[in-house]
């Protein structure tokens, strides 16, 4: 079997593939074929087997019994393949999509496209069809699942060529187009003004759980993308100050304060006899200094422990 195809139904459950196997060889034409002898009937297996991969990944279903015993099963008309007289597309073509398909389930659909004329264009159109239409028959595995456009990044002069192409050949994919290239101006296919584009991608987000939205394709250049002229959404953390009550006042150490004449009032008897005036104020001084120390102890904790996590706000700014 082809190269190509063999990655293709590396992609088809076996299952199913199996299934299709079993209905060509129990075919007539495959048992005449068979008796016949020699390799026909292993060609014909292979023929009918890149008919159906080819029709199973482009419609993404598998056919019905009908289809299977009658092996009228035919490629999608829009890509104009016909497997009797081998695909249109070339050796390097067949790689490339290869390759392309590998990369586009690696880098979340986005396709890049550097140059033109070598059978791009249809195989990149096709992988955005042929993803949107895997992603919607297991839709209902699925219900919550968020469906997303495709991003094409091309340069100016190729846009032309490739809107008119997705047109043609698949017109189920909405196309937008988006660019900020001085230099080109598209003529039919002109792109939307960034107040547009914007209202444009609003409207994808609140439709991102319909299926629909997976088979739009947005097409910008490299200059526009290398831009980045929509700034992400900036989250802004607001650091809120802790509110504490204000401090004690320190008093000024004299002796005339009320404390100290209370103090002196208090005195007590110690070891047998009163304390005197000089003892009294000394032990009320002492006793002030401890309490400054331990404020201002207080205050530095304090200034530490402003920034706390139960004061941690944040907003998000558009």
């Amino acid at each position: 079997m082809d190269p190509f195809l063999e990655a293709l139904a590396n992609r088809i459950p076996p299952a199913v593939l199996s299934d299709a196997r079993q209905a060509v060889i129990q075919s007539d034409i495959f048992q005449s074929l068979l008796r016949a002898g020699g390799d026909k009937a292993k060609v014909f297996l292979d023929h009918k087997l890149g008919e159906f991969i080819i029709d199973y990944m482009l419609n993404n279903h598998h056919p019905n019994e009908r289809s299977l015993s009658t092996l009228d099963i035919t490629m999608d008309p829009r890509l104009e393949m016909a497997v009797s007289q081998l695909p249109f597309l070339h050796a390097h073509q067949k790689a490339d999509c290869i390759r392309a398909m590998d990369t586009i389930e690696k880098m979340g659909h986005v396709i890049h496209a550097s140059a033109y004329g070598l059978g791009k264009t249809v195989i990149n159109l096709a992988l955005v069809d042929v993803t949107a239409r895997m992603m919607q028959a297991t839709a209902y595995q699925f219900p919550d699942r968020e469906y997303y456009p495709s991003l094409y990044i091309t340069s100016p002069m190729a846009i032309q060529q490739t809107c008119k192409e997705a047109r043609r050949l698949f017109p189920d994919i909405d196309l937008i187009v988006y660019y900020n290239t001085q230099e080109f101006t598209a003529t039919e296919f002109h792109g939307l003004e960034a107040c547009e584009f914007k209202l444009e991608m609003d409207r994808l987000f609140q439709k991102r759980h319909s299926s629909q939205t997976s088979r739009t394709l947005i097409i910008t250049t490299f200059d526009t993308f290398r831009e980045r002229e929509f700034d992400p959404v900036e989250t802004r953390f607001i650091i809120k100050e802790r509110k504490k009550s204000p401090l004690r006042k320190r008093k000024r150490d004299d002796t005339n304060t009320p404390d100290t004449e209370e103090w002196l009032e208090d005195a007590t008897e110690c070891d047998g006899h009163y304390e005197t005036r000089e003892e009294a104020i000394s032990r009320v001084s002492q006793r002030k200094k401890r309490r400054d120390k331990s404020i201002r102890h207080a205050s530095r904790y304090n200034d530490l422990e402003d920034i706390d996590m139960d004061h941690l706000h944040y907003e998000q700014v558009p």
